[in-house]
């Protein structure tokens, strides 16, 4: 009997154990199941953060040591573990195969997680993503508002409103701006002419003032960066894409460029050599100083001479964006690396032995969208404006009206101008025919913007 009542007992203890051990090890696997729905893809797979904003052998070792290191502090912060940066290659026959596969992938459902895009690379290589405003459209971007309320690191509410406006459709914000840059004349304060109100442009050429006049020469002057001439600033917005069609005509394209090219035929000639020291760029973090005009980021008070355009308004570019897959299967992991890419904590790291996404973002040609970076608070890179520079800087970006996204179209207006420029200036030709080689330049070039609108 004993023996009985043992063997019951016994068998009570295991099934009580087995089901014990069953909760438990259900209840950990929800708990895990529930930690892991924002680390890792349904799939199990990792997530997939695909970079390309390399400028070739810009900095020595390439961006995948940074891109780890980003990935290394993410994880440290809480954020998920497996994931796989995908560095997109800057030229050649292999970034044209991964770009078609890259495309190949998203448009069936899949592809990479999260994107950190340089949206300049129009100028000179195919772009992954060449009209961001139609890819919004197109929802191949996860709309971000829900996730960005619950941001960990980041304060939406700071970045410059105007800047994260480009990313948004609809009220919903698709695509983050991660960095922007405007053209600039900068001189000393104590020379600057008083523009008060807004200018348009032919009241900037008609301007005595010759450092006034300087400041409507778009062309990039010594340090410009990568981004072309910026003509495409005296014609923003581009593109009407619901009605296929640039938003200018070929009629005021031909103006442009044809006052332009005079423009800088008169500056080559020497006219604007009276003006006093002024240093042309598009500004951006650590811009170069320049010893001449002795102009400096922590120097002398600095004047921003915007550039205006025929309505008196001033425009800036995208020169970067980041955004989530539509097709991810974990939205939160992919935020939680744009919410600590885009955070102060990250942007002011200094660490002057370590190159960092920070460099490839916005060394001289670009600038962070959180509005209060860039002061010495704040430094970026360990660059920043003296407090009287910072302010004159912050009134200057309050004037922008326009912020686009760099594409294909700037590529064709920059080089557009190129080729009528040279025509301009040639000898060989009369004065009648370099206008007709023009307008029939232009004709064409409008013809193509037209196309690529459509086709976009």
């Amino acid at each position: 009997m004993k023996r009985y009542f043992s063997l019951i007992l016994c068998c009570l203890l295991v099934i009580c154990g087995t089901f014990t051990a069953g909760c438990k090890s259900s209840a950990l696997d929800e708990g895990n199941s529930s930690e892991n729905s924002s680390q890792e893809n349904i799939s199990g797979k990792p997530l997939r953060f695909c970079i390309d904003i390399g400028w070739g052998t810009f900095y020595m070792g390439g961006i995948e040591r940074p891109a780890k290191a980003f990935l290394e502090l993410c994880k440290n912060a809480g954020g998920p573990e497996n994931v796989e940066p995908e560095i997109i290659p800057p030229e050649g026959e292999e970034r044209d195969a991964a770009v078609q596969r890259l495309r190949t992938e998203i448009m069936s459902g899949s592809g990479p997680d999260v994107f950190l895009v340089n949206s300049c690379s129009s100028y000179w290589k195919s772009p992954l993503f060449p009209y961001p405003d139609q890819s919004m459209a197109n929802r191949l971007f996860l709309p971000l508002n829900d996730l960005m309320e619950a941001s960990q690191f980041t304060n939406w509410e700071e970045q410059i409103p105007v800047v994260m406006d480009a990313g948004k459709l609809e009220g919903q914000q698709y695509l983050l701006p991660a960095a922007y840059t405007f053209p600039v004349t900068l001189c000393k304060a104590e020379i600057a002419p008083q523009t008060g109100e807004p200018l348009t442009r032919s009241e900037v050429l008609r301007s005595g003032d010759p450092l006034l006049r300087a400041s409507a020469l778009y062309t990039h002057g010594q340090f410009g960066g990568p981004y072309g001439y910026y003509i495409s600033d005296l014609l923003a917005p581009l593109a009407d894409y619901s009605a296929g069609r640039p938003v200018f005509t070929e009629e005021e394209l031909l103006s442009e460029i044809l006052r332009s090219a005079e423009l800088e035929q008169r500056d080559l000639e020497g006219e604007f050599d009276s003006a006093p020291g002024f240093l042309r760029t598009n500004f951006g973090v650590d811009f170069p100083a320049d010893p001449v005009s002795g102009i400096a980021a922590q120097g002398n008070p600095l004047a921003f001479l915007p550039l205006f355009d025929e309505d008196g308004d001033i425009s800036a570019s995208v020169t970067a964006f980041a955004g989530i897959n539509a097709n991810t299967e974990n939205p939160e992991g992919a935020f939680f690396l744009l919410d600590y890419l885009f955070s102060r904590d990250y942007l002011t790291r200094n660490t002057p032995m370590e190159v960092t996404l920070c460099d490839w973002l916005y060394r001289s040609f670009a600038l962070p969208v959180d509005g209060a970076l860039g002061q010495e608070e704040f430094p970026i890179l360990s660059w920043w404006l003296s407090e009287e520079n910072f302010q004159a800087y912050s009134n200057m970006r309050d004037r922008i009206s326009t912020v686009r996204f760099c594409t294909p179209l700037d590529g064709e207006i920059d080089h557009l101008f190129v080729e009528c420029g040279m025509t301009f200036r040639s000898e060989e030709l009369s004065e009648s025919e370099k206008q007709e080689k023009i307008a029939s330049a232009v004709s064409e070039a409008y013809q193509a913007l037209k196309q690529m609108i459509s086709e976009s």
